[in-house]
């Protein structure tokens, strides 16, 4: 077993990232799915688990990435590492110009930089398999490796052993290589993904819809931005029927008439804070009034018709739970 993946918590049955925010799930497959969050006091954590993976990776295997940009030696040697010990195939966003990218380009088999209709926006990293055993690892955050980065809180999520949604992931890299995005929206077992570019919106808004308002359903929103008129009106419209809504964003990042929209005469929560995060967390959704979270690189935004980015909604109270915790 990975030494990232140690110390298994009883109450969990599965690995627990080592940090001190984590909580972890295991399918009846024995997929895992494990987050942490990184802070302003604890700044590397994000990082710190894709250099871990990377530096592990297994003889031969193959890894894909697609990143918004890289301007850190830790994470630029691990990738280095990976490109040594097995295939490393890289996509970037053409604005990331930091010559720790322009190396690790150098650094993989097979690089590209895709004009899209928007931006590349996404952050996850596939690696096939690990020199411990493992397979199918998806590792996705909201953070970029930027030194700007450990200044905001963030979020990471990293999936084991579940090969459809690696297969999934690897077929919108695919797509990206090429420049063209495919817009996917598949579930596997406790996990459920979205890409983008999209004509269908943000995948918060199924959330939203499905919310037991009826029932006092909580919606827990972090999100850098918060910048989406149809946003507003849906999680007003949802403190109106009776959800208990909260919104976590930063100040520089929101739109004036979007918050008069989200927060004037409503109960809604607003607060400000130094987040980076993305992430919906709902107590109380559908018919079973079961507690889902919603993460990945997408902003709060009107550009979500536009940028590459990926959203993946994830089963659980213990991941519930341990997104709360954050927010």
């Amino acid at each position: 077993m990975l030494a990232l993946l140690v110390n298994i918590p009883p109450e969990l049955g599965g690995p627990a990232l080592l940090t001190t925010e984590t909580a972890a799930v295991v399918s009846a497959s024995g997929a895992t799915a494990t987050v942490t969050f990184s802070n302003p006091e604890s700044p590397r954590a994000h990082e710190s688990v894709a250099i871990e993976l990377l530096e592990n990776v297994a003889d031969g295997a193959l890894v894909h990435a697609s990143l918004w940009s890289l301007s850190l030696r830790g994470p630029l040697d691990a990738f280095e590492h990976a490109a040594e010990v097995g295939t490393l195939r890289l996509i970037s966003d053409a604005s990331a110009t930091h010559w720790r990218m322009r190396a690790l380009r150098r650094a993989a088999d097979e690089s590209h930089v895709e004009v899209f209709r928007g931006t590349n926006h996404n952050k996850f990293v596939l690696l096939d398999k690990l020199a411990t055993g493992e397979e199918w690892v998806v590792y996705t955050t909201s953070g970029n490796f930027t030194k700007r980065q450990r200044r905001f809180d963030q979020t990471t999520v990293v999936h084991v052993g579940n090969k459809g949604l690696y297969d999934s992931f690897l077929e919108y890299w695919e797509s990206l290589r090429v420049g063209k995005p495919v817009s996917l929206q598949r579930r596997h077992e406790r996990v459920k993904l979205w890409t983008y570019p999209t004509d269908s919106g943000h995948a918060f808004f199924e959330g939203i819809a499905a919310a037991r308002c009826d029932k006092g359903a909580e919606i827990t929103i972090s999100s850098l931005q918060f910048r989406n008129t149809e946003m507003a009106w849906a999680l007003r419209r949802a403190s109106e029927q009776g959800c208990v809504v909260s919104v976590r964003t930063s100040e520089h990042w929101a739109d004036a008439r979007d918050i008069w929209i989200l927060t004037h005469n409503t109960d809604v929560t607003l607060t400000y804070a130094n987040t980076h995060s993305k992430w919906m967390a709902i107590d109380k959704l559908g018919r079973r009034c079961r507690a889902y979270v919603y993460t990945g690189s997408t902003n709060i935004n009107e550009r979500t018709h536009e940028a590459a980015d990926s959203t993946l909604r994830l089963k659980g109270r213990t991941m519930y739970d341990a997104f709360r915790s954050e927010g």
